[in-house]
């Protein structure tokens, strides 16, 4: 017996203590056998991190030697083109032209040849130390460089294998340049983009040549990227096949690399970075070097280069998978490892389910008739000291306490369905815990039905009082709304017929208005003719005095003629008998003199009647004038009168239209109550009927709810 009791004891320890040791173990083991292949996998990357950091900072060491020399080379031209005009200023007499150009064959100073000997060795020099520029020179603005050429430029080539400088081309043509367009608007170094020469992708790189704040000319240099993307090859590592090296610009736009062709591409290349575009973007602002892992799984390794004022970048790229190939054997045997210890846990696990899966099914199946509600037919056999039996213990102990509980609210809740809120918990001390709760929301709830019930009755009691009172003052209201009703539509009638009296007074005035009116404007124009009239009887005053001025002027030459003839007629007698002629002639003088006296004289007369006349014509006239100016304005003063009164009586029609309008709106107020009173006399009716219906229903529930003092006076409609 005591040995049985042993071996149960050192079952239990090796079940308790030896497993679970030996599973932690393993457990141990397998998370060491991940740590080292996750280890070998980071080793691997960043070994191949720094393999291709290195690569990618020989790659830039190239294209940062090229630009610096380019850049040497643009600040030495710059430096001998101020040199020279520096001199050219400090020289106080012109040298004699004594010299020639080379390209242009003018006369040139010391200063201007010497200068333009300088940029032809120097761009020859250039093209023979640097096999990957194809092309070097300046080009000026006009007559910039010598005030005898307008458009001085110069480039050398190496077509033929030894460099050699001609003229560029007149300054229409260069002018309108991408290089000479591009340094001109920046005043700075500046790159082109990639163009074609003769089958060959060129890149122009391009710097301002200033006097000051002016700009002078540009000197440039193209590239040939082919040559430097054979250089770039002679760099690439044999244990990457995938290795991709270039140069991209600070937009992040590749310029070209060892995989494509720049010319073809055009530009239109990017890094295969879309999920992580912005970053990328954000890395290529700064001047650090970096690495990153493209959409493809290649790790790009990032070196930054100088060109003409600008960051770009040197990049060199190798698939992650050739990386992580270099450490394949360890990765193999860490994974070996791996799975040796992966079987050895399974088998363990797989021994300890199974001895301990009969009685985890009989809970799980107990479990899930709880789950279902099936709360009766659940049924716990299994026993034991172990964890097990404490769990199936507990089990058993929820499921009878389930029972119990659900038997009791299964009994007071029938109860509630039949009607009886009096219906209580037989077994309450079978509620504890939360259940407790349970308990109390129970009772609470039936006092609380009760209560709402006998609430219910009472109101409806209360409603059907309150309606009955209701549809009586309705009916009361609707009528006293029928008979103002009828007010109102008499009052309207009378306001109506007031309103068309006061229009067609209205209008009788206004016609009375437009006649005096014309009355006025008729007195107006026969003052203006009488004033017309004035003016002409005050003209022909104004002729007769000129007239008695001439009749006075004929009387005095009358009279003057008469004493000519009375003297001629005494000369005549003197004369004898040769003055008798002269003498019939001077008495026939006299004789009309006489008569223009007399017809003056009677012309005096006529026209200081007429005068008289007109003098009396002109006082009639001005009365007459002053009676017509007095009668227009009385005719203005009545014409204002009547004016006045059609506005008086067209805003009284306006008033009665309004009042009229207030009395149809009265109406319509008045009917809308009559039609809102009736109404809420049918609802009134209606809702004594529904009191009735509710407390019929309320009638069949037994109520657990004692009304206190204040409500017991109060009818207790439920039984």
């Amino acid at each position: 017996m005591r040995s049985g009791i042993l071996k149960k004891i050192k079952s239990r320890i090796a079940w308790k203590i030896i497993i679970p040791v030996a599973l932690t173990l393993f457990l141990v083991f397998g998370i060491t056998v991940v740590g080292s292949t996750y280890a070998a996998n980071q080793m691997a990357i960043a070994g191949g991190q720094a393999e291709i950091t290195a690569l990618a900072q020989k790659n830039a060491a190239i294209f940062q030697g090229v630009f610096d020399f380019l850049k040497v080379t643009g600040s030495g031209v710059s430096d001998t083109i101020e040199q020279h005009r520096k001199t050219e200023q400090t020289t106080s007499t012109p040298e004699d032209k004594n010299y020639s150009s080379t390209l242009f064959g003018i006369p040139y100073t010391l200063t201007d040849y010497t200068l333009e000997t300088s940029l032809i060795n120097m761009f020859k020099t250039l093209l023979s130390d640097n096999a990957s520029i194809e092309h070097a020179g300046v080009a000026f603005e006009p007559y910039a460089f010598n005030e005898d050429i307008e458009s001085y430029s110069m480039v050398a080539d190496n077509d033929t294998g030894t460099p050699t400088v001609e003229k560029y081309g007149n300054y229409t043509d260069y002018s309108e340049s991408l290089f000479y367009t591009m340094t001109k608007e920046s005043m700075a170094e500046i790159t082109t983009p990639i163009h074609d020469h003769e089958g060959e992708a060129l890149v122009t790189v391009s710097y301002p040549i200033m006097d000051g704040n002016r700009f002078l000319g540009a000197m440039f240099v193209d590239i040939n990227l082919s040559y430097l993307t054979d250089k770039l090859g002679t760099h690439t590592d044999s244990r990457f096949e995938s290795q991709v090296i270039g140069l991209a610009s600070p937009d992040g736009m590749i310029q070209y690399c060892n995989v494509f062709d720049a010319l073809t591409a055009q530009n239109s290349i990017f890094f295969p970075f879309q999920t992580t575009q912005e970053e990328l973007s954000q890395k290529l602002l700064s001047v650090q070097s970096f690495t990153m892992v493209s959409d493809s799984h290649a790790l790009y390794a990032f070196e930054p280069v100088q060109v003409a004022g600008s960051t770009w970048w040197a990049f060199t790229a190798v698939d992650q998978g050739e990386l992580l190939s270099l450490f394949t054997p360890l990765i193999l045997f860490l994974a070996g490892q791996l799975i040796l210890a992966l079987i050895v846990l399974t088998v363990l696990t797989s021994v300890t389910i199974h001895r301990n899966m009969k009685p985890i099914k009989e809970l799980r199946n107990n479990l899930n008739l709880i789950r279902h509600g099936r709360i009766s037919e659940t049924n716990v056999l299994h026993e034991g000291e172990d964890e097990l039996g404490q769990l199936a213990s507990d089990i058993r102990d929820i499921s009878n306490g389930l029972k119990v509980v659900l038997g009791d609210q299964i009994t007071v809740l029938s109860a509630f369905a039949s009607g009886d809120f009096r219906a209580k918990p037989q077994k309450p001390e079978a509620y504890t815990g939360e259940f407790a709760t349970l308990l109390e929301a129970g009772i609470q709830m039936s006092q609380n039905i009760s209560e709402a019930f006998w609430k219910i009755d009472s109101a409806a009691n209360r409603v059907a009082t309150g309606s009955e009172q209701m549809s009586s003052g309705a009916q009361e209201m609707a009528q006293g709304a029928a008979e103002q009703s009828s007010s109102v539509e008499k009052i309207t009638a009378t306001a109506e017929e007031i309103s068309t009296k006061i229009e067609h007074t209205a209008k009788q005035t206004e016609i009375a208005n437009t006649q005096c009116k014309a009355a006025g404007d008729k007195l107006d124009y026969s003052g203006k003719k009488m004033y017309e009239l004035v003016s002409a009887m005050d003209e022909i005053t104004q002729k007769s005095d000129e007239i008695q001025k001439i009749v006075k002027t004929i009387d005095d030459i009358a009279f003057q003629t008469n004493i000519l003839a009375l003297n001629a007629a005494v000369e005549a007698a003197r004369a004898g008998e040769a003055g008798k002629g002269f003498a019939v002639v001077a008495d026939e003088v006299r004789r009309l003199a006489s008569q223009s006296a007399e017809a003056a004289k009677s012309t005096q007369e006529l026209i200081e009647g007429t005068v008289a006349a007109v003098e009396r014509g002109n006082l009639l006239v001005g009365d007459t004038s002053k009676t017509l100016e007095e009668t227009s304005s009385y005719a203005h003063g009545v014409m204002d009168s009547i004016h006045e009164i059609a506005q008086a009586f067209m805003e009284q029609s306006k008033a009665v239209s309004q009042i009229t309008d207030g009395l149809e709106e009265i109406s319509s107020i008045v009917q809308t109550n009559s039609s809102s009173v009736e109404e809420s006399a049918a609802a009134s009716e209606e809702l004594s009927h529904q009191a009735a219906i509710m407390k019929q229903m309320i009638s069949r529930f037994q109520i657990a709810y004692e009304p206190s003092s204040t409500d017991s006076s109060k009818q207790v409609p439920c039984s």
